[in-house]
């Protein structure tokens, strides 16, 4: 039996445009998938969201919407990157991030049971958390935030995105650990 193929999925990087600019997250809750992992909001694309990348841009608003209740037109959004699960993981995914700007943040809120916290923070403070094992990030997470704190402004992170279409594919490491060696940026 070969390796489970990779669900789509999508989400959003939400960047607001404060000083220091800051990028929205949710936090999952315990015992799910990523359990109490911060996050960008984002989740699987339906059959309803349409066909090739019009899908995943519908459902990373979709999702948006759903988890936060922040509203935004697809055609806003800029492709990011894209993360393919390792094979040899059970469950996998496909995902596309793409970012997106607000002038400044807003109140956000779970509005559903797939998150139990949401906060715009910045990439540094989010960062910081990490290092002090207050917050638990994946690596795709880690890795994005890790570029955003690169950048003075959320104007700046926008116009650096990268322009290639690459998939990044972690692999397994020996120690069990997922690593990422071709990153896009």
């Amino acid at each position: 039996m070969g390796p489970v193929p990779p669900r789509p999925a999508a989400t959003v990087v939400l960047l607001a445009e404060s000083a220091p600019f800051s990028v929205l997250m949710v936090k999952r809750p315990p015992g799910g998938f990523f359990g109490e992992a911060w996050v960008f909001p984002g989740g699987l694309v339906d059959k309803s969201d349409g066909q090739g990348e019009t899908s995943y841009r519908w459902a990373a608003v979709r999702e948006l919407a759903e988890e936060v209740a922040v509203v935004l037109d697809p055609k806003e959004l800029v492709y990011l990157s894209r993360w393919i699960t390792p094979e040899v993981v059970p469950r996998r995914y496909d995902t596309w991030f793409f970012l997106a700007s607000i002038d400044e943040a807003v109140e956000v809120a779970p509005v559903t049971n797939e998150i139990t916290e949401a906060c715009f923070v910045s990439p540094a403070t989010a960062l910081a958390a990490h290092e002090a094992q207050q917050w638990k990030l994946i690596l795709p997470t880690l890795a994005h935030l890790r570029w955003l704190a690169r950048y003075p402004s959320a104007a700046a992170a926008l116009k650096a995105a990268p322009e290639s279409r690459t998939p990044v594919e972690p692999l397994l490491a020996p120690d069990g650990s997922i690593v990422a060696l071709d990153l896009p940026w």
